[in-house]
C-alpha cells in the first residue's frame, strides 16, 4: 500500500482562456491524478495532485506520453516515472509489557532506505491494540525506526489470549 504525491503545475502562458482534460484511466494502475480537467485563464496556473501507487515492485514504473488536451492546441505530453522497491523483512522479535489499559511505545527495527530520495511510508495496522504515526519518513540513505504502541484493554495470559474463566493465575504484568 505505498504511495505518494507530486504536484505537477500546468500554465497558461497565452492570453486567451482554455479549456483542458486529462484521460484518468490512462494513468492506471500505477498513477492517478486530480483534477482531470479545468479551465485555466490567460497567464494562470493550476496544480495537478499526481498519486503514485505502484502495484509491483518494479525500478522502472512508468507512464509515457500521457496527453494532456488542450482545447485549440495539439495534446501535450507527459511522461511519469516511479520506482518501487521491496524492503525485506527483518525477523525480529519486539516485547511488550505493560499493565493492562496502560499503554507502551517500542521502536520496531530501522527501515534501510538504500535509495537517493526520500520514502514517505503509509504503514497499516489492524487491530484495537496496536497503533503508531500514519507516516513515517525515511531519509535518502538513510533509516528509520517506527514506533509502535500497544495498548492492551485486557489481562492476557501472557500469549495474547484472555485468561481461562474460573480464577485461574493470572500474570501481573504482560
Amino acid at each position: 500500500d505505498s504511495r505518494t504525491l507530486r504536484r505537477v503545475q500546468l500554465e497558461n502562458v497565452g492570453d486567451i482562456g482554455t479549456k483542458w482534460r486529462l484521460n484518468p484511466a490512462a494513468f492506471l494502475p500505477n498513477f492517478s491524478v486530480e483534477p482531470t480537467e479545468g479551465f485555466l485563464n490567460p497567464h494562470d496556473a493550476t496544480a495537478l495532485e499526481v498519486a503514485f501507487h505502484p502495484a509491483a515492485v518494479s525500478d522502472d514504473v512508468r507512464r509515457d506520453n500521457l496527453p494532456v488536451y488542450v482545447d485549440g492546441a495539439d495534446p501535450l505530453a507527459l511522461t511519469l516515472t516511479g520506482i518501487c522497491v521491496s524492503q525485506e523483512p527483518e525477523e525480529e522479535v519486539v516485547a511488550f509489557a505493560t499493565a493492562v489499559r496502560t499503554p507502551v511505545t517500542v521502536a520496531i527495527p530501522p527501515i534501510h532506505n538504500p535509495t537517493d530520495l526520500p520514502w514517505r511510508l503509509r504503514p497499516v495496522v489492524h487491530n484495537d491494540f496496536w497503533s503508531g504515526p500514519e507516516l513515517l519518513e525515511v531519509p535518502p540513505r538513510g533509516e528509520a525506526a517506527y514506533p509502535l504502541t500497544y495498548r492492551p484493554l485486557s489481562m492476557t495470559a501472557g500469549d495474547g489470549v484472555p485468561p481461562p474463566a474460573g480464577g485461574a493465575e493470572r500474570p501481573e504484568r504482560h
